[in-house]
C-alpha cells in the first residue's frame, strides 16, 4: 500500500490436474458495467501476476475485508 505495509492474500483456488492451491479469486465491491448480474472479481495467479474480470454474482469467491 502507499504507506509501505503488504497484505497477505492466500491462494484460494485450485484442482488436483493444475495443482492446489495455485490461484486467488477475490471479490472486488465493484459491479460489472457490461451485465448487472455479474461484477469484477480480481484473480492472482502463483506464476502469472493478476487479473480483473467480470464473473457471475452467484459464483463462490473470497472476499477480504477492509475497514477504513
Amino acid at each position: 500500500g502507499p504507506n509501505g505495509n503488504k497484505i497477505f492474500m492466500p491462494a484460494t483456488s485450485g484442482s488436483p490436474f493444475y495443482g492446489e492451491n495455485i490461484y486467488g479469486n477475490y471479490w472486488s465491491s465493484t459491479l460489472d458495467e457490461s451485465s448487472s448480474d455479474k461484477a469484477l472479481i480480481c484473480t492472482f495467479y502463483e506464476e502469472h501476476g493478476y487479473g480483473i474480470a467480470g464473473t457471475v454474482r452467484y459464483t463462490s469467491c473470497a472476499v477480504r475485508p477492509v475497514k477504513d
